[in-house]
């Protein structure tokens, strides 16, 4: 694994639907792909929010939850609870949402979203590693 992002190395992995990181200086963590990064390099969680309404004429379009918590796990640590709208959780437009990250600590860390409001909801346990 590089250590600088525009080295040769690995592809880098897709982000999450239409939020992009500046290209060159970020590692995207994508929604279903766990995996290595080095460690003091910027990591790019993103997260979208949508309608998930059955049979809803806005099913499927971005929305904003009442609230959006991302619980992250650094390896040894306690849990850190990071909020929106008030936090380090950065809304780029409707429904779509980031957390910039540089990982001071090496080993295994996990994320979770979790959306509150009219479109609550949650992602699928995601972890990756820090080397």
């Amino acid at each position: 694994m590089p250590v600088h992002p525009n080295e040769p190395g690995p592809p880098r992995p897709q982000p999450i639907g239409r939020l992009a990181p500046p290209d060159g200086q970020w590692w995207v963590i994508p929604r279903s792909t766990s995996g290595a990064f080095p460690l003091g390099q910027a990591l790019w969680l993103p997260v979208t929010v949508t309608d998930a309404t059955p049979g809803s004429s806005t099913e499927g379009a971005l929305k904003d939850p009442g609230s959006l918590r991302l619980l992250l796990q650094p390896p040894r640590q306690p849990l850190q609870a990071l909020v929106w709208p008030k936090g380090e959780i950065v809304r780029h437009d409707r429904g779509v949402f980031h957390h910039a990250l540089t990982p001071d600590v090496a080993g295994r860390w996990s994320m979770r979203w979790l959306a509150d409001g009219d479109f609550a909801g949650a992602s699928e346990q995601m972890w990756f590693l820090v080397r």
